[in-house]
């Protein structure tokens, strides 16, 4: 049991990665949402071999240092994308509406 204890997260990486990309194809997500899951896969499928002793100690560094600056990348992407768009305000405004018009209007609570 201790010899597969290093395996889960990688394990694990490549199931979700895999999962959310054919997911993400199959509902047709936009290219940020398929690279964010390729990399989790591709992530998990590096590591496997890291451990597994396939590639080098030296080569994993490195390929751990793009995986971190192209999930950096995605994560300020991602973070923009959903800034621009921002909240819909007829949304709020909708929903003032329903409350006003509202038979049950209650009494403002008064505090002594």
């Amino acid at each position: 049991m201790r010899s597969l204890l290093p395996y889960i997260l990688p394990s694990v990486l490549v199931l979700a990665g895999g999962a959310l990309l054919l997911m993400g194809i199959v509902q047709g997500q936009d290219l940020r949402v398929l690279a964010g899951a390729g990399l989790a896969f591709i992530a998990g499928v590096v590591s496997l071999l890291l451990l597994r002793g396939a590639i080098g100690n030296r080569s994993g560094l490195v390929l751990g240092i793009v995986f971190a600056a192209l999930a950096l990348g995605l994560a300020y992407m991602n973070y923009r994308s959903v800034n621009a768009q921002g909240p819909s305000r007829s949304a709020y405004t909708d929903r003032l509406v329903d409350m006003r018009s509202s038979d049950q209007v209650q009494a403002p609570l008064h505090r002594a």
